[in-house]
């Protein structure tokens, strides 16, 4: 009997509770679409960051290359002058 004294008053307040509920479901899919707009962002940016970074330490990488290469010459060329100085000199000193 309870039930069918309200049913008029909920009839014509379900219609409002559909729209209420399907308006907020829009808001949070709006809301979710702009937070997973805004992470593809963040990745892009990340991404290119990783990239720029990723070709420094290439470049860095080559450099030490070089540089351990022209250490080596140097420490060949100190050894071939110590060996030099390190002779006895000759007979007629």
């Amino acid at each position: 009997m309870g039930c069918r004294r309200y049913a008029p008053a909920l009839s014509r307040l379900a219609p409002r509770l559909g729209t209420f509920t399907i308006t907020m479901t829009d808001k949070r899919i709006e809301n979710l679409e702009v937070l997973s707009m805004e992470q593809e962002n963040t990745i892009e940016i990340l991404n290119r960051e990783v990239h720029r970074q990723q070709r420094q330490i290439q470049a860095l990488e080559q450099q030490l290359e070089l540089l351990k290469t022209q250490i080596a010459s140097i420490n060949k060329e100190e050894q071939v002058t110590a060996d030099i100085e390190d002779e006895a000199p000759p007979p007629h000193y």
